[in-house]
């Protein structure tokens, strides 16, 4: 039985823990570094910054939108491995991924875990969805690599 990139993410990063700047699955990740890491799965290196600040949603930037709007399409119906931004506290400052018409994975202080979409958009924190621009489709039509945690 072949194993879904789906089932594979979540096998391999549920239950990694929060770490504020975290790039490694083995010490812990932050929103961003959860979305590098499954990115660097399928083949991809997506960008970093080093000016990365943790008061930056604080100082009023949108982080993801500024730093990376070139790379990502905005989009209406959202699928399986977009990107969906949420808002606390007034400011977009969070993401996760799209699993399913019902669910996201992201990795917040209790660690990567899977929410459901409704709880945030019941509550006006979705910001919207956004698709990787370098065909998605292909991309995750193969299966994510299933390396390291088990």
């Amino acid at each position: 039985m072949m194993t879904s990139s789906r089932e594979i993410i979540i096998k391999k990063y549920l239950g990694i823990p929060f770490q504020h700047l975290g790039r490694n699955p083995d010490k812990g990740l932050d929103c961003w570094g959860f979305i590098k890491c499954v990115y660097l799965d399928a083949g991809i290196a997506l960008s970093d910054l080093d000016a990365y600040a943790p008061d930056w949603a604080r100082r009023g930037q949108n982080f993801f939108l500024k730093n990376y709007s070139d790379q990502w399409a905005r989009v209406e119906q959202p699928r399986f491995m977009d990107i969906v931004l949420i808002r606390t506290a007034g400011l977009v400052n969070h993401a996760g991924f799209v699993l399913d018409e019902a669910q996201f994975i992201h990795c917040c202080r209790a660690g990567v875990v899977v929410s459901t979409i409704a709880q945030f958009a019941i509550a006006n924190k979705i910001a919207g969805y956004y698709r990787f621009k370098n065909d998605q489709d292909r991309l995750f039509a193969q299966p994510v690599r299933e390396t390291g945690r088990t």
